[in-house]
C-alpha cells in the first residue's frame, strides 16, 4: 500500500473518530440540556403553585383579619352599652334613698365549648348584662362566624374560634336541664335564646340528627 493511501486510511479513521468523539459530546450535553429544560419546568411549575398558595392564604388572613376587626368593634359596641348602662344605673342610685344593687343589672352564665375530638373549654360565671341572647354571650368568650338568615330571621353560626361547619358537621347549641339533670338542643337560633341567670349552655361540634 502506498504512502498516500495509507496517509488517506489514517485521515479517515481520524475523520471517523473525532465525528465519534463529536456526536457522543453533543449528544452528552443534548441529554444534560433536556435534563436541565425539565428541571426548569418541574421548577417553575413549583413556583407557580407556591405562589398562587400564598396568594390565597394571603387573601384568607386578609378576610380574616376584616372578620375580626368587626367582631372587636361590635365588642367595643356591646361594653360601650354595657358600660352606658352602668353608668345610667350609677345615677338612679345617687338620686334615689333605695339601695339598687348591681347584680339588678348583670347576671352570670356558664358556656360550654365543646370541639368534638375531645377538647372542651368551660367559661364559667361569665358576666353579661340582663337580656343579653347567647350569641352575643358567646362573642364576649369565643370567635363567632355567623350569617343572617332572612328566611328565619335569625342568626346561623359557621364557624367557633375558626372551626367551620363542614358537612355532616356543624355547631349545635344546647341548655342544661336542672330538673332533668340532661342536655337539651335549643329550641330556636343563638340570637333569639334569652339567657337566665346561672344558665348553663353548651356549643357542641357534632353530626345533628335531621
Amino acid at each position: 500500500m502506498g504512502i498516500e493511501r495509507r496517509l488517506a486510511v489514517i485521515f479517515l479513521l481520524g475523520f471517523l473518530v473525532v465525528a465519534s468523539l463529536g456526536a457522543s459530546v453533543a449528544g452528552y450535553y443534548q441529554m444534560l440540556y433536556e435534563d436541565a429544560s425539565k428541571r426548569s419546568d418541574k421548577y417553575s411549575n413549583l413556583y407557580n403553585s407556591l405562589s398562587n398558595q400564598y396568594e390565597q392564604l394571603f387573601q384568607n388572613y386578609t378576610e380574616l383579619v376584616e372578620k375580626y376587626n368587626e367582631l372587636v368593634d361590635k365588642y367595643n359596641e356591646l361594653l360601650e352599652n354595657y358600660s352606658r348602662l352602668l353608668g345610667e344605673y350609677q345615677g338612679e342610685k345617687e338620686n334615689h334613698t333605695d339601695t339598687v344593687e348591681p347584680e339588678n343589672f348583670t347576671m352570670h352564665v356558664n358556656i360550654c365549648i365543646n370541639y368534638g375530638n375531645g377538647t372542651v373549654v368551660w367559661f364559667n360565671n361569665v358576666e353579661i348584662p340582663l337580656g343579653f341572647d347567647l350569641l352575643n354571650a358567646t362573642k364576649l368568650v369565643a370567635v363567632v362566624n355567623y350569617t343572617y338568615w332572612a328566611a328565619y330571621d335569625s342568626c346561623f353560626v359557621d364557624a367557633i374560634n375558626g372551626v367551620w361547619n363542614e358537612h355532616p358537621y356543624y355547631w349545635m347549641w344546647l341548655t342544661w336541664n336542672t330538673d332533668e339533670q340532661k342536655w337539651e338542643y335549643g329550641p330556636v337560633g343563638a340570637d333569639k335564646y334569652p339567657l337566665s341567670d346561672g344558665e348553663t349552655v353548651m356549643w357542641r361540634y357534632e353530626i345533628p340528627n335531621w
